[in-house]
């Protein structure tokens, strides 16, 4: 309970850092530019409902292959152990993107647009920082303290 309760506190403060910045750098607001927003709402909950059991599977096949405890992390000893990371990444956006075809909706429906560009990297440099800062130890430290699954945030 008492780590539920560090959580929520951490993501308040990070949702009111992002917010601060999103005024202070003078963000604009995006039009998503959904036609149908109860269908798109419903594609997108079955979209993400797929993606994560997709990802569910494949890791779990992936972990069984390498006889591997739930709880440990996969290493990456060649390329094709990157290859393997990203495979579920890129199931994921594979059923997100049919329905984004299926439905001839734009990039900008799931927020890929060149507005607030400068802002957004701005601000995601900052979050990067402030998760560097908060963690254990010394700059270089942190940077040897990094598992797979930290791959996945940066690109998320």
């Amino acid at each position: 309970m008492n780590n539920f309760v560090i959580q929520i506190i951490a993501f308040s403060v990070i949702g009111g850092v992002v917010w601060g910045l999103s005024r202070l750098l003078r963000c604009k607001p995006l039009d998503p530019g959904i036609a149908k927003p109860k269908r798109s709402s419903l594609h997108a909950t079955i979209a993400v409902t797929f993606s994560m059991l997709l990802f569910a599977i494949v890791t779990m096949g992936m972990r069984s292959l390498q006889a591997e405890a739930p709880g440990l992390e996969m290493g990456y000893t060649n390329l094709g152990d990157l290859v393997k990371q990203f495979l579920p990444l890129i199931l994921m956006l594979l059923s997100v993107g049919i329905f984004i075809i299926r439905d001839g909706e734009s990039l900008r429906s799931i927020g890929i647009t060149s507005t607030n560009l400068w802002q957004s990297a701005v601000i995601g440099s900052v979050l990067v920082l402030i998760t560097f800062y908060l963690q254990h130890g010394d700059f270089l430290a942190v940077l040897e303290s990094l598992k797979p699954r930290h791959g996945y945030s940066f690109v998320y």
